[in-house]
C-alpha cells in the first residue's frame, strides 16, 4: 500500500458538512480512506457521507458526554480510528453583519459560550475521546486553528482567543500524545471563503483562499511523521507555502 492509499483507514473530520471540512473529507475519501462525517447538521452530514461512501455522525462537540458516545459508536461498527480533523468552529460575530461593524463586546456577552464550547473544548474533548484508540494504530489528529489565534483580529477576540488556545494545546500536548505514538499538529489559515467570512468581504477577494486549498494543508500536515508532532503551521494564502511557525523561545 503506497502513502497516498487510505484504504482501511478510518478518518473522523469534525464540520465535515460543509467548508473546509467537506473538503477535507472529500480529499480523504478519494484516497481511500472510509470517512466519518460529524457535524450538528444531521441532513448536511447524511448527504456529504453519502456522496463519499462514508458515515455521518451528528454530535455536538461541546459535550464531552457526546463525544465519547461518538466515538464509542464509531469504533463498535468500523472496528477502529486511525485519523482525526478537529476542525468544526464558530465566530461570536453574527453572518450578518460586516467585518469592521458592530460592538464585539455585545457578541461575546451573547456567544461567548458557544464559541468557547465548539472552538476550544471541542478540541480538547476530541483529544480526549480518541486517544487512546488512535494510539492503537499510530495514529493522528491535526487540528483547524487559524492566524486569528498568532495575531487576534479586533473584530472577534473571543474567536481569537479560542484559536489561540487551541495553538496552546496543540503544543502543550504534543511530547504527551508522542509517548503514546500519536501525532498532533495544527494549521493557521487565513482568510478562506467559507460561511463564516463576513458579507462585506468579496468573494473574489484573491486573499481569500478556497476551502480545498487549506484541505490540502490539514491533509497534508495530518500525514507528517512524528518528528514534526506539535507543528503549527500557517499559511496565508494560495501563493503562500505552507510553512511551519517558529516561536521565540522565552524560557
Amino acid at each position: 500500500m503506497s502513502s497516498d492509499d487510505l484504504r482501511g483507514v478510518v478518518a473522523l473530520v469534525t464540520g465535515g458538512a460543509g467548508g473546509i471540512g467537506r473538503a477535507v473529507v472529500s480529499r480523504l475519501a478519494r484516497r481511500g480512506a472510509t470517512v466519518v462525517v460529524a457535524d450538528i447538521d444531521r441532513a448536511a452530514a447524511e448527504e456529504v457521507a453519502s456522496d463519499v461512501g462514508g458515515r455521518a455522525q451528528c454530535f455536538d462537540v461541546a459535550s464531552r458526554r457526546e463525544w465519547d458516545d461518538a466515538v464509542g459508536e464509531i469504533v463498535t461498527d468500523l472496528g477502529r480510528l486511525d485519523r482525526v480533523v478537529l476542525n468544526a468552529g464558530v465566530m461570536s460575530r453574527p453572518r450578518n453583519v460586516g467585518i469592521a461593524t458592530g460592538d464585539p463586546l455585545e457578541w461575546m456577552s451573547e456567544r461567548y459560550d458557544i464559541v468557547r464550547g465548539v472552538n476550544l473544548d471541542g478540541v480538547a474533548y476530541g483529544v480526549l475521546a480518541t486517544v487512546d484508540e488512535l494510539a492503537r494504530h499510530g495514529g493522528a489528529i491535526v487540528v483547524t486553528a487559524s492566524m486569528s489565534g498568532l495575531d487576534p483580529q479586533r473584530g472577534d477576540p473571543a474567536y481569537s482567543m479560542t484559536k489561540a488556545g487551541v495553538i496552546a494545546l496543540v503544543r502543550g500536548l504534543a511530547p504527551s500524545l508522542s509517548t503514546r505514538g500519536v501525532r498532533i499538529g495544527a494549521v493557521c489559515p487565513a482568510g478562506t471563503d467559507t460561511p463564516l467570512i463576513p458579507p462585506d468581504v468579496p468573494r473574489s477577494n484573491a486573499a481569500l483562499a478556497p476551502p480545498d486549498f487549506i484541505a490540502e494543508a490539514l491533509e497534508r500536515v495530518l500525514d507528517l511523521g512524528p518528528e514534526e508532532a506539535g507543528g503549527i503551521w500557517v499559511t496565508l494564502g494560495v501563493h503562500d507555502p505552507l510553512r511551519r511557525h517558529e516561536f521565540p523561545n522565552v524560557r
